[in-house]
């Protein structure tokens, strides 16, 4: 009568538990044991994060949540809204907006050709976290697409080039590719293998420089 713990340490379920064999006369003993252990081993550390969250918000107004919706209001939503994200993103730049060829390819290949954990990545990517804002008042700063100036001096070769973002400033400067698979490739090779955030200055940093 014993079972290992989150902790991975091997607990008895009963005084001498260890030495107890389950037999087919008190399997539902050790059943009902398990079920009673296994639900409350993590009861304390629930309570501190009910109680931190009673810190912050008032703890009765949490009971009209389920859980689906308080991870929403605590974590963003798991699912990214790309229609969301476009509606919250700026050109700055002369003579590119949300109808230029570019930007039309990206915004399709966003919404067709990702999966949601790769907008995900890509959201980490170009401004450090995961998930959406729920709604257009709370982002705190908009999404801007501007010209990535070294590639787009050098159109003959721009499908070599990757994409480059400025996550402090919410920013992709993104090539102007000459098809959505080169912008596919390249945008997913970015988002899968740089993952550190401030990183420009390092050894690898300076190694995806040099692939452009």
């Amino acid at each position: 009568f014993s079972t290992y713990g989150n902790d991975g340490k091997l607990r008895d379920l009963k005084p001498n538990g260890s030495k107890t064999p389950v037999t087919p006369y008190n399997y539902q003993d050790y059943v009902d044991l398990l079920t009673a252990f296994k639900t409350n081993q993590g009861k304390a550390q629930c309570a501190a994060i009910r109680a931190g969250l009673a810190c912050v918000v008032p703890f009765q107004i949490l009971t009209i949540f389920s859980w689906e919706e308080l991870q929403d209001q605590v974590c963003g939503r798991v699912i990214i809204d790309v229609d969301l994200l476009m509606q919250n993103t700026r050109y700055p730049n002369s003579g590119v907006n949300a109808n230029t060829k570019h930007i039309k390819m990206f915004w399709n290949m966003m919404k067709t050709r990702m999966t949601n954990k790769q907008r995900s990545q890509f959201l980490y990517f170009v401004w450090g976290r995961s998930r959406l804002p729920r709604s257009s008042k709370e982002f705190t700063q908009k999404f801007q697409i501007v010209n990535c100036g070294s590639a787009d001096s050098n159109m003959s070769k721009v499908n070599q080039y990757l994409p480059i973002a400025h996550t402090c400033f919410f920013q992709l400067e993104l090539p102007k590719y000459t098809s959505e698979e080169a912008m596919y490739k390249k945008v997913v090779w970015a988002i899968t293998n740089c993952t550190t955030i401030d990183g420009d200055n390092t050894g690898t940093g300076r190694a995806n420089a040099r692939m452009a």
